[in-house]
């Protein structure tokens, strides 16, 4: 309706249930950054695919899924922009499997190309309830940045710091940046039981994606991958006990963010703790579980999820292998 030319499919992390992006019936996307003859590097996920074609001047903008990090995440260590919207800015019509913490976004190039899509694709849909009460787009200003003295930004260093070195060190300079030359104020901040938070946001979106996919269970299930039937399995044996608690923990920390939320207008953290993890050679056809690689891509990304907050990466430098650090 708005004129796009769709150019085609992508792939992604099977049914959008990794942060890596392997996929062992389609293809796991290898980051652009670092394709070498001797090493890969996994592109991110669950949108693998969507930031790739970005990030290889394919297309100017994709769109992605992000329930946990999975259109931050792989924008991120491909070095382009990913944005999750508020929940339910953008319609969703074909309802996800994470129905309480999903969102579609854009992932772009730049943050024109994003704002441009997102403009586009956000919006009242009929068909999508979660869409119904939102304010029209407006995107009056959002590319003055001349002066951003109006602006205070909420940092938990230890949050913060918790983090490759190379990453911890390129957030704070850019923080530092925003302060002197932005004339951006500072505001230290806490956020508590984090631990806590990242397993409750787990339970959530682990027992969503069970529930979509019990139909298919007992039928398909030795079709799936071993890394999304291990983690699906786990998701199976939750209680409502489980889920009431986690439900218990997130009324908690969107109250709580309400609060801070009063003082600052946003929150600045790395949007990973580690660049892209390496992909070898065995994991492309069997695939791998690795739950301290999977923790430290959704350490910062997972609380936008929980609370329905908007989030976006936008690249910020290399490391030392050069491959991309998002912001």
């Amino acid at each position: 309706k708005k004129g796009t030319i769709i150019m085609g499919k992508v792939n992604s992390h099977e049914i959008g249930m990794g942060t890596t992006g392997h996929n062992p019936h389609y293809g796991t996307p290898k980051n652009p950054h670092q394709l070498t003859k001797t090493r890969r590097f996994y592109t991110g996920g669950s949108s693998s695919g969507s930031a790739v074609v970005v990030a290889s001047g394919i297309v100017p903008f994709s769109l992605g899924g992000d329930a946990g990090g999975s259109i931050r995440v792989p924008a991120s260590l491909c070095g382009v922009v990913g944005l999750k919207p508020t929940y339910g800015r953008v319609p969703s019509i074909q309802q996800y499997g994470t129905w309480s913490v999903g969102d579609g976004g854009p992932i772009g190039a730049t943050v024109n190309d994003v704002a441009i899509s997102y403009s586009i694709i956000a919006g009242v849909h009929e068909q999508s309830l979660s869409s119904m009460n939102q304010p029209p787009v407006n995107l009056d200003r959002y590319n003055d940045i001349e002066s951003l003295n109006d602006i205070t930004i909420g940092i938990f260093d230890e949050y913060n710091n918790d983090s490759d070195l190379s990453i911890s060190k390129a957030t704070n300079e850019m923080i530092n940046l925003l302060a002197k030359n932005k004339n951006v104020r500072i505001k230290k901040i806490t956020i508590p039981n984090l631990n806590i938070l990242a397993k409750s946001h787990i339970i959530t979106i682990t027992s969503e994606m069970s529930a979509m996919m019990e139909k298919y269970w007992k039928d398909h299930s030795h079709e799936l991958g071993a890394d999304v039937v291990v983690t699906l399995a786990i998701a199976r044996s939750l209680t409502a006990l489980d889920v009431h608690a986690a439900s218990k923990v997130r009324t908690f920390i969107i109250k709580y963010m309400q609060k801070l939320f009063k003082d600052i207008d946003f929150i600045v953290t790395p949007t990973t703790a580690t660049t892209a993890p390496e992909l070898f050679d065995d994991a492309i056809e069997k695939g791998e579980s690795n739950l301290v690689v999977t923790q430290k891509l959704m350490r910062f990304v997972f609380l936008a999820n929980f609370c329905g907050l908007p989030a976006i990466s936008v690249p910020i430098g290399y490391d030392e292998n050069n491959l991309p650090i998002g912001i």
